[in-house]
């Protein structure tokens, strides 16, 4: 389903999304809290990439701001909804994408 799609779904659907999008982003901010355990160390310690996780802990803290937002919203705003999954998308695309090209790289160098 589309987010787009959002408008035109029941209330009853749409209730059902919006607790689905809410499970979705805790488990994307826990997920964040294990790199910043695990991961993110290594990288500072072993590879001296203070900057890159500088630059990664900040896309933590924009994610779990809209994950916030995204919980704080009415059930039945369905044009914000859309809007913060929307962000939330292009967020969470492009901090994959740096862990994909970035982050992971250099950890496989090592």
């Amino acid at each position: 389903m589309s987010v787009d799609a959002l408008p035109d779904l029941t209330d009853a659907v749409q209730h059902e999304v919006g607790l689905l999008a809410t499970d979705l982003m805790r488990r994307i901010v826990h997920h964040a809290h294990v790199e910043e355990q695990e991961l993110y160390p290594v990288l500072e310690k072993m590879l001296g990439c203070g900057h890159l996780v500088e630059a990664m802990l900040f896309d933590h803290r924009v994610i779990e701001g809209g994950a916030c937002d995204l919980v704080r919203i009415d059930p039945g705003d369905r044009a914000r909804l859309a809007c913060v999954l929307h962000r939330l998308d292009a967020l969470l695309t492009t901090h994959v994408a740096k862990e994909e090209t970035i982050v992971f790289p250099l950890l496989e160098s090592r």
